[in-house]
Protein backbone atom coordinates (compact mmCIF):
# COMPACT_ATOMS: atom_id res chain seq x y z
CA UNK A 1 0.00 0.00 0.00
CA UNK A 2 1.27 3.42 -1.07
CA UNK A 3 1.37 5.10 2.34
CA UNK A 4 1.41 9.01 0.87
CA UNK A 5 -1.95 8.53 -0.15
CA UNK A 6 -5.08 8.47 2.46
CA UNK A 7 -6.67 4.91 2.56
CA UNK A 8 -9.63 6.38 1.23
CA UNK A 9 -10.84 9.49 -0.77
CA UNK A 10 -12.23 12.44 1.02
CA UNK A 11 -15.83 13.40 0.37
CA UNK A 12 -17.38 16.82 1.81
CA UNK A 13 -18.18 20.50 2.03
CA UNK A 14 -17.18 23.31 3.93
CA UNK A 15 -20.56 23.45 6.91
CA UNK A 16 -21.13 26.85 8.37
CA UNK A 17 -23.50 25.98 11.03
CA UNK A 18 -23.16 29.15 13.02
CA UNK A 19 -24.64 30.80 9.70
CA UNK A 20 -27.64 28.97 9.85
CA UNK A 21 -31.12 30.98 10.32
CA UNK A 22 -32.70 27.77 12.24
CA UNK A 23 -31.10 24.73 13.95
CA UNK A 24 -30.95 22.12 11.42
CA UNK A 25 -27.80 20.22 12.71
CA UNK A 26 -29.46 16.94 12.69
CA UNK A 27 -30.95 16.69 9.39
CA UNK A 28 -27.90 18.11 7.90
CA UNK A 29 -25.66 15.49 9.31
CA UNK A 30 -28.21 13.21 8.36
CA UNK A 31 -28.19 14.27 5.12
CA UNK A 32 -24.33 14.39 4.91
CA UNK A 33 -24.40 10.40 6.04
CA UNK A 34 -26.81 10.06 3.48
CA UNK A 35 -24.71 11.45 1.27
CA UNK A 36 -21.39 9.17 2.18
CA UNK A 37 -19.84 12.39 3.35
CA UNK A 38 -16.08 11.23 4.67
CA UNK A 39 -15.14 15.04 5.86
CA UNK A 40 -16.68 18.35 6.67
CA UNK A 41 -14.54 21.48 7.46
CA UNK A 42 -15.55 23.75 10.21
CA UNK A 43 -14.49 26.88 11.73
CA UNK A 44 -13.30 29.08 9.02
CA UNK A 45 -14.61 32.96 9.21
CA UNK A 46 -15.54 32.82 12.81
CA UNK A 47 -13.19 34.43 15.07
CA UNK A 48 -16.03 36.69 16.45
CA UNK A 49 -18.00 33.86 17.32
CA UNK A 50 -14.97 31.75 19.08
CA UNK A 51 -13.64 35.00 20.84
CA UNK A 52 -17.26 37.34 21.19
CA UNK A 53 -14.59 39.17 23.99
CA UNK A 54 -10.83 40.05 23.47
CA UNK A 55 -9.51 37.07 25.74
CA UNK A 56 -12.74 35.00 26.17
CA UNK A 57 -13.43 31.79 24.07
CA UNK A 58 -16.61 30.31 23.22
CA UNK A 59 -16.24 26.93 21.64
CA UNK A 60 -20.03 25.06 22.94
CA UNK A 61 -21.54 25.96 19.67
CA UNK A 62 -19.04 24.02 18.20
CA UNK A 63 -19.42 20.66 20.15
CA UNK A 64 -22.51 19.89 18.77
CA UNK A 65 -21.30 19.85 15.59
CA UNK A 66 -17.90 17.72 16.13
CA UNK A 67 -19.98 15.33 18.34
CA UNK A 68 -22.67 14.78 15.33
CA UNK A 69 -20.01 14.57 12.96
CA UNK A 70 -18.42 11.80 14.85
CA UNK A 71 -21.68 9.95 15.70
CA UNK A 72 -21.87 9.38 12.01
CA UNK A 73 -18.42 8.77 11.16
CA UNK A 74 -17.61 12.21 9.62
CA UNK A 75 -14.48 13.27 9.67
CA UNK A 76 -13.69 17.08 10.93
CA UNK A 77 -11.13 19.45 9.16
CA UNK A 78 -11.21 22.44 12.26
CA UNK A 79 -10.20 25.79 10.18
CA UNK A 80 -8.30 28.43 11.11
CA UNK A 81 -10.88 32.12 11.48
CA UNK A 82 -7.94 34.03 10.97
CA UNK A 83 -9.45 36.06 8.44
CA UNK A 84 -12.83 37.87 10.25
CA UNK A 85 -11.38 40.06 12.68
CA UNK A 86 -13.78 40.20 15.31
CA UNK A 87 -15.03 43.93 16.29
CA UNK A 88 -13.15 43.74 19.90
CA UNK A 89 -10.04 42.86 18.45
CA UNK A 90 -9.89 45.81 15.74
CA UNK A 91 -11.04 48.23 18.89
CA UNK A 92 -7.79 46.96 20.73
CA UNK A 93 -5.28 47.09 18.11
CA UNK A 94 -6.56 49.63 15.32
CA UNK A 95 -4.81 49.04 11.86
CA UNK A 96 -5.74 44.74 12.26
CA UNK A 97 -7.88 44.68 8.85
CA UNK A 98 -5.92 47.55 7.03
CA UNK A 99 -4.38 46.17 3.85
CA UNK A 100 -3.68 47.55 0.20
CA UNK A 101 -4.77 44.20 -0.90
CA UNK A 102 -1.09 43.59 -1.28
CA UNK A 103 0.03 42.32 1.83
CA UNK A 104 1.13 45.15 3.03
CA UNK A 105 -0.20 47.31 6.11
Amino acid sequence: MDRSMPPRVLFGAAYDHEYQPHDRLTEDLDLMARARFTVIRVGESVWSTLEPDNGRFDLDWLRPVLDGAHERGISVILGTPTYAVPPTRNRCAPGTTRSKGTSSP
